[in-house]
């Protein structure tokens, strides 16, 4: 993997105490991504903001509301292709250009939550909440790409999709609490 990574830190919003540090105001650029993994990504750039993060440190627990400008959907479309044995040409019609992302993130010892999870792209849209835990994956995304949406429920031992009603089924799937 190659790429280039910086990091601005808002100094006027870091502060440090026993307990917790605040990252409010961080940014992470990805520039000139590339690999050459099962499914190659080529030139994929992203920046990360953090309007509001704090590390606390006892127990470990990052929470952030976050802010994110992708070139494309590139290393998305390349996991799920990969990770799910998908063909290769199914990586063109997963990767969506100009893609804006917003949500909340809480990593601890319990693993990863995604909240108001927001995706915006050229013809596509995606809305969700997920939990990554102990390599299982549970939660529930609707995602709009052109004219047809779908629903995609995540639960341990697969995944289910629902094409019929994916609106009123995502509806029923309201975002549960972080822990």
């Amino acid at each position: 993997m190659l790429l280039r990574a910086e990091a601005d830190v808002d100094a006027r919003n870091l502060s440090w105490d026993t307990k917790s540090l605040t990252l409010t105001g961080t940014t992470l650029r990805l520039t000139n991504v590339s690999t050459n993994g099962p499914v190659p990504i080529r030139a994929w750039s992203g920046v990360f903001t953090l309007p509001q993060a704090r590390l606390s440190l006892s127990p470990t627990v990052l929470s952030a509301r976050f802010a994110s400008k992708l070139t494309d959907t590139q290393p998305v479309a390349a996991l799920l292709t990969s990770a799910k044995n998908l063909p290769r040409f199914l990586t063109s019609l997963l990767n969506i250009r100009d893609v804006s992302v917003t949500g909340r993130v809480q990593i601890d010892e319990g693993g990863l939550q995604l909240r108001e999870l927001k995706a915006d792209g050229e013809g596509f849209s995606l809305r969700g909440h997920l939990d990554l835990a102990g390599g299982e994956l549970q939660g529930a995304l609707l995602a709009t790409l052109g004219a047809l949406t779908g629903g995609i429920e995540f639960k341990p031992g697969g995944q289910n999709l629902h094409l019929l009603n994916a609106k009123q089924w995502f509806a029923k799937h309201p975002e549960p609490p972080l822990r």
